[in-house]
């Protein structure tokens, strides 16, 4: 907030559906009033069930999704049929996926023109993560910078 303006996309989990609509609902309410900070809450698709946020800025797209449904690699053919005016408007777009306990940074632009950013989920591993060997790998928050024009510039790794 010292530098720029703050947008947070919530994505609700597949383990903690609750807890993180509750957390979406007290960081909408805290920041309510400030002009400086916008916090996204996911949408349903009632015709798929599926849950995904959808945000342009200038010329970016970002598409939020926890990636517990939806395969990484049909993000980009489903962000341009779910949002077709913000596909066309955008030159810089981007699939921001969770679920995983290990990030994943899959090729940019070999997936219908979005790049695909699976991060690292900042809870524990469970015994469902041990069993399938993803152990060892930090629980983590990413925040990502971007620019008008450039797209993707930075990305802060807590």
């Amino acid at each position: 907030r010292q530098i720029a303006p703050v947008t947070a996309i919530q994505e609700q989990g597949n383990h903690d559906t609750i807890t993180s609509g509750a957390l979406a609902s007290v960081c909408f309410a805290w920041f309510r009033g400030c002009d400086d900070v916008e916090v996204l809450r996911p949408q349903l698709n009632d015709q798929t069930r599926d849950v995904r946020t959808y945000y342009q800025w200038h010329d970016i797209m970002i598409a939020g999704h926890h990636g517990h449904v939806t395969s990484p690699t049909q993000m980009p053919r489903i962000m341009a049929a779910e949002r077709p005016r913000m596909w066309g408007e955008t030159r810089h777009r981007y699939a921001l996926l969770g679920h995983r306990h290990h990030s994943k940074r899959w090729p940019a632009g070999d997936h219908g023109g979005a790049e695909i950013i699976q991060t690292r989920s900042p809870s524990k591993e469970t015994d469902y993560e041990a069993r399938l060997g993803f152990v060892g790998d930090p629980p983590g928050l990413e925040a990502f910078a971007f620019q008008a024009g450039r797209g993707l510039v930075g990305i802060r790794r807590a």
